[in-house]
C-alpha cells in the first residue's frame, strides 16, 4: 500500500514527531480519514524523511512514532536547475509544478527582453512545489529563488557544469549524463533575441532544439528538464 508523504518542518532526529500545520491534520483526519495506527511518510523537504505511526490525535495536532529514518536521501544523480523566464498567468505555475515532478533540483526565475510578465506570487508558487514534491515521492523540494535579470542569471549559471538554452536554432538535443549539474534555460513566450542567444554563446552555453515543432515556453521546460535529466 502507497503512503502518503507531507513535507513539512519536523524534527525527524526524535522518536515523536508532531503535526501541527492545521491544513496537514485537517487533510488527514477528514479527507484521508487515517486513525491511530495508520502509517505515513514525514519528510523535512531537505533530504530526510521518515515513515511513521500515528498514535495519538490532540485538538489541533497529531503525534507520531517514528519507525524507519532515511537520512540525506537524494533525489538524483544530476542536478538541473531550470531558468526559466516568467511567463503569464498560471502558465509559469504549471512549468514549475511539472518539472517539480520531473526533478529539477532549483528554479531561477528570469527577466528578459520579451519578458511580459514582471512579478510573481511567491508564497502560491512555494505551495505549488511543497505538494508537487509530496506527489511525486521527492524528499526534497526545490528551491526558488528571487527573480534575476538575464545578465544576473548568466553569472549565477556559471555554478553549473554546464548550459543549454533552447531555441528552435539550435543543435540537435544531446546527453548531458557527463555532468552532474547542467542548467535547462527556456525563454518567454516572444522567445529569446538574437543579442541574448549571442551573449549566451559567447558565455560558452548549448543552443538546442527540441524538434520540429514550436512548443509553448511552459511545455519546453517541462520536455526540456526531463531530457536533460534522464539522457
Amino acid at each position: 500500500m502507497r503512503l502518503h508523504r507531507f513535507i513539512g518542518n519536523y524534527n525527524l532526529s526524535k522518536d515523536r514527531v508532531f503535526i501541527t500545520d492545521k491544513a496537514i491534520v485537517n487533510q488527514i483526519r477528514k479527507v484521508l480519514r487515517y486513525h491511530i495506527g495508520s502509517k505515513l511518510i514525514l519528510s523535512d523537504g531537505e533530504g530526510n524523511e521518515a515513515i511513521c505511526e500515528i498514535i495519538d490525535f490532540g485538538r489541533n495536532l497529531i503525534e507520531c512514532s517514528v519507525i524507519e529514518r532515511k537520512e540525506d536521501i537524494s533525489d538524483y544523480k544530476r542536478e538541473i536547475v531550470l531558468f526559466c523566464s516568467v511567463l503569464k498567468n498560471k502558465n509559469f505555475e504549471l512549468a514549475i509544478q511539472k518539472t517539480c515532478e520531473i526533478g529539477v533540483s532549483q528554479i531561477v526565475p528570469i527577466i528578459t527582453q520579451h519578458t511580459v510578465k514582471m512579478k510573481l506570487r511567491y508564497d502560491r508558487l512555494v505551495k505549488i512545489l511543497k505538494e508537487a514534491s509530496e506527489q511525486s515521492g521527492r524528499s526534497v523540494v526545490p528551491k526558488i529563488t528571487d527573480i534575476m535579470k538575464f545578465d544576473e542569471a548568466l553569472d549565477y549559471s556559471k555554478g553549473c557544469e554546464a548550459n543549454v538554452l533552447f531555441d528552435s536554432s539550435g543543435s540537435k538535443f544531446r546527453s548531458f549524463s557527463n555532468y552532474k549539474k547542467v542548467g535547462v534555460w527556456i525563454g518567454p513566450e516572444g522567445g529569446w533575441t538574437d543579442k541574448e542567444i549571442s551573449i549566451a554563446q559567447e558565455a560558452g552555453f548549448e543552443i538546442a532544439k527540441l524538434g520540429k515543432l514550436t512548443l509553448r515556453a511552459e511545455t519546453a521546460a517541462i520536455v526540456a528538464a526531463f531530457l536533460a535529466l534522464n539522457m
